[in-house]
């Protein structure tokens, strides 16, 4: 399906030296303009702004009439000291932006944050998620799309060739008269899949999501836009973030006019984790318009904040904590508001194109972890520590984890102790050592690259030697790049399916028997019914 939506470009000189670029999700979060002449102006922005906040998200302060000698500053809400050092007046000559840390984040989500200064004004303030999308011009060329279905754009592109499902082409337009229709082929005039032959546009883009079907058609480098009455300015390829990865949950488009709901069922979130994001993409956003994230049993909001909040953009985006996780799996979802169209719900999983394994570290039973003056139950995945107790891992004479970049132990709940993890090579004289911080659950550690092929042991004990207990929730090693390539993964389904039949295609969309040297790309028919495609290279 074609979906339409405005995107809002935000560029900097420097963005133009480039093919390709990073771009985040934005909420506005504050809208001027507020002068701040002499420290006298400021925007006061509440704490639940940044419900959905994270760690790495990134607050923008877009600014005007910045004058010789003006100061930034970043202030806790309620204290107004500096929200972090350094934080508390800086020299800017244009807009500037605050990266997330923990410490900031704990004071944003209690307190909000005070956006001040000297000798600018403050246009907005936005939060841009950290997960970012790539975004890769195919073409400038500008191109008038005639009205008899004549005028067809050519458009060629090695990353065509090396797109992926789910990755999207974006055609931005103008002149776009009533009643105007995209069109997308392929380099042998064929549709992409039933959705491009025809649709209608409107606004100033058009975005087609790669289906499965279009993957093999793509490897030629080639498609043709066309249509008729618009002119096409610029096409890019969006990709998400390293690895990252969109699972459509549902397809619209929905309209949401007066807080009418739609409803989306506890089943499609059965494989969620607290990794993952909920993204709905939307279009005809109203001036005013407000989305809703609510409880699907309880119609109460899903978390603070979430009840209702102004929108914008294509976006909006649900961030999945523990408390979140436990209701979308209990109840589903409800996603409301007023005065915009629903074209799809995702689920981002923010991988990094690296896959993990939940095996790397075995606790399924009471003998697959050692103990030293502590126990371990399998059954409730609990770590018990008498005073210098220690539990942990290790091989005999070692084993190789050279193919692994790091390990990350992941607790039930958050430590009310901190935690040290010790790692140990055959051919490292000393150990090295993690911490799982007091009122932390997760640690991932990097491995010594240098030893990594020879490790001897991995313990954790209580940095304090206190008695104490932890429970497991998973402990798992992730590869490094291309060790491994195509992961599927399925949300609404948690069983396993086999390969029935593989079919090859070559870079031009050919037909093959088996693989060859170069980009292979493979269509796997599973026993489930399902289609899966992935790229594998061949050197």
């Amino acid at each position: 399906m074609v979906k339409i939506y405005k995107t809002k470009f935000l560029l900097t000189i420097l963005c133009l030296w480039f093919v390709s670029s990073a771009w985040a999700d934005e909420v506005a979060i504050y809208t001027g303009p507020t002068e701040t002449g002499s420290w006298s102006g400021y925007a006061q922005i509440d704490a639940s702004a940044f419900a959905n906040a994270k760690v790495g998200d990134v607050v923008k302060v877009y600014t005007s009439n910045v004058e010789s000698g003006a100061q930034g500053s970043f202030k806790d809400g309620s204290t107004w000291g500096a929200i972090a050092d350094g934080l508390e007046y800086f020299e800017i000559t244009g807009d500037f932006t605050m990266t997330i840390t923990d410490e900031i984040l704990e004071k944003l989500k209690t307190s909000g944050l005070i956006v001040g200064g000297q000798k600018y004004t403050i246009e907005s303030v936005t939060l841009a998620s950290a997960s970012a999308t790539t975004e890769t011009v195919l073409s400038e060329e500008e191109k008038v799309i005639t009205s008899d279905w004549s005028a067809w754009l050519q458009v060629t592109s090695d990353a065509l060739k090396t797109a992926n499902v789910g990755d999207k082409i974006v055609v931005y337009i103008k002149d776009v008269a009533s009643g105007a229709q995209g069109a997308i082929r392929d380099s042998n005039w064929g549709n992409l899949d039933e959705s491009t032959e025809y649709f209608d546009i409107s606004g100033d883009s058009f975005i087609y999501t790669i289906s499965e079907e279009a993957l093999t058609k793509l490897a030629t480098g080639i498609i043709w836009l066309g249509g008729h009455d618009y002119t096409i300015s610029s096409v890019v390829l969006q990709t998400p973030a390293a690895g990252e990865t969109e699972n459509e949950i549902y397809a619209g488009p929905f309209e949401i006019v007066n807080w009418n709901a739609l409803q989306l069922p506890a089943t499609l979130f059965a494989n969620c984790t607290t990794e993952q994001t909920i993204k709905v993409y939307i279009s005809n956003v109203a001036d005013g318009a407000q989305g809703s994230f609510k409880d699907g049993s309880t119609w109460g909001e899903i978390a603070a904040g979430t009840e209702y909040f102004n929108i914008s953009g294509d976006n909006f985006t649900l961030a999945i904590d523990d408390d979140i996780l436990a209701k979308l799996k209990a109840s589903g979802l409800i996603v409301s508001g007023h005065d915009y169209t629903i074209e799809s719900v995702v689920i981002i999983s923010p991988a990094s194109g690296k896959q993990t394994n939940a095996d790397l570290f075995p606790i399924a039973k009471n003998d697959d972890v050692e103990v030293y003056d502590a126990t371990y139950d399998a059954t409730t995945k609990t770590m018990e520590f008498q005073n210098y107790g220690i539990a942990g891992w290790s091989w005999n004479p070692s084993y190789d984890m050279s193919m692994y970049e790091s390990v990350t132990i992941e607790l039930e709940e958050k430590t009310t102790t901190s935690i040290t993890v010790q790692i140990s090579y055959v051919n490292k004289a000393s150990a090295e050592y993690v911490e799982i911080a007091s009122g932390k659950k997760k640690i991932e550690f990097a491995l010594n690259e240098d030893f990594a092929n020879a490790v001897e042991s991995v313990y954790l004990y209580p940095t304090n030697a206190d008695a104490t207990s932890i429970v497991l929730k998973t402990v798992y090693g992730t590869l490094k790049s291309g060790m491994v390539d195509g992961i599927e993964e399925s949300i609404a389904s948690d069983t396993e399916s086999s390969v029935l039949s593989r079919t090859y295609y070559n870079m031009a969309g050919q037909q093959s028997s088996q693989m060859h040297k170069g980009l292979n790309i493979i269509r796997m028919q599973m026993s489930d019914g399902t289609v899966k495609v992935k790229k594998v290279i061949v050197k």
